[in-house]
C-alpha cells in the first residue's frame, strides 16, 4: 500500500463509512510482515482501531500467517461477512478476477462497505502472479 493510497481509503471511509465499531478483513495482506512493517498500512489499521474496528486477514498464502488461510478464487470463503472489507492492490495477483470480485461481495454485511484498490503504474510483479490488470480511466 502507498501513502496516498493510504490517505484515499482513510478519506473515503472519513466521509462515506460509518464507523461505529465493527469488524474489518484486509483481503490479500496477510497479518506477517508487510502488515507489520510498512507504515502506510500501519497507519490504516491505527485509524480503524481507534474507531473501534477489529481488523482480520485473509490470504492463501500461509507464510503471510493470515487470520483466515483461504484461496479468494479458488477455495470456498465460509467465514462471516464484515461490516467493512478491503482489498488493496490484490487483484492484478488473482488468477480470476470475477470470482474474486463475487467472492469479496460475499464478504460484505447487508449495508456494508467493500473498499478495493488495484495499481495504475505499478509495473508487474510477481506473487505468486501477475496478471497485468493495471485499470485506467480510458
Amino acid at each position: 500500500m502507498f501513502p496516498d493510497e493510504k490517505d484515499w481509503i482513510i478519506k473515503q471511509l472519513s466521509q462515506y463509512v460509518n464507523l461505529n465499531g465493527g469488524g474489518v478483513i484486509d483481503v490479500g495482506s496477510g497479518s506477517g510482515d508487510y502488515t507489520k512493517t510498512q507504515p502506510p498500512i500501519l497507519e490504516l489499521y491505527q485509524y480503524l482501531s481507534e474507531r473501534g474496528l477489529t481488523v482480520e486477514t485473509l490470504d492463501s498464502d500461509p507464510n503471510t500467517y493470515p487470520n483466515h488461510l483461504c484461496d479468494i478464487v479458488n477455495g470456498s470463503v465460509n467465514i462471516p461477512p464484515y461490516d467493512l472489507v478491503l482489498c488493496t492492490n490484490t487483484l492484478e495477483h488473482v488468477s480470476d478476477i470475477g470470482t474474486a470480485v463475487a467472492n469479496l461481495e460475499r464478504l460484505v454485511k447487508p449495508a456494508g462497505y467493500l473498499i478495493v484498490t488495484v495499481p495504475h503504474d505499478l509495473p508487474p510483479h510477481l506473487h505468486p502472479i501477475d496478471n497485468n490488470f493495471r485499470p485506467t480511466s480510458q
